[in-house]
């Protein structure tokens, strides 16, 4: 039987203890669940994916609405690209503005290092896409598979190292 769960409702959960035989999490959950004994990590995306970094999220568009703004298009990817730039270059200053607008109760510490360790990594440059694609393919999930990530995003992040 699989039950679902919001992330910060499932986490509460195995911190009290409750008996949940399988649960994935992203940050910041993952994080608080490694400062727990009631909870060890089995396995990772990293190590699904053979050591290949993720992109968690993506900005998505219409092409109606990227044909008729490229400018605005690309505005938007480098408003990101100076975010990423500036959590890399002010984590702490980061820190403090994500503990001012959340109400978690995650230390400002816990934060920084969250922005710092590695553990995520922050790009506009799409990763891990053609693996997702692949097995999609293959499990008749998608028609065809793509020739590249490339197939599956604009032409203004093409140049990136993606994959």
């Amino acid at each position: 039987m699989l039950v679902v769960m919001p992330l910060p409702e499932a986490t509460a959960a195995l911190l009290a203890g409750k008996t949940i035989t399988g649960f994935m999490a992203s940050e910041p959950f993952s994080m608080i669940l490694s400062k727990s004994d009631k909870v060890r990590a089995l396995i990772t995306s990293k190590d699904i994916l053979d050591g290949e970094e993720t992109t968690g999220a993506v900005i998505a568009a219409a092409s109606k609405f990227v044909d008729a703004n490229p400018v605005v298009a690309k505005m938007i990817i480098a408003a990101l690209e100076d975010a990423i730039d500036f959590i890399a270059k002010n984590p702490n200053e980061v820190a403090d503005m994500y503990i001012n607008s959340d109400s978690s109760a995650i230390s400002r510490e816990d934060v920084v290092k969250q922005l710092t360790d590695g553990s995520m990594v922050y790009s506009s440059a799409p990763r891990g896409f053609m693996k997702f694609a692949r097995y999609m393919a293959r499990s008749g999930q998608l028609k065809r598979e793509p020739k590249s990530w490339q197939d599956l995003f604009f032409p203004f992040v093409h140049g990136q190292k993606g994959s």
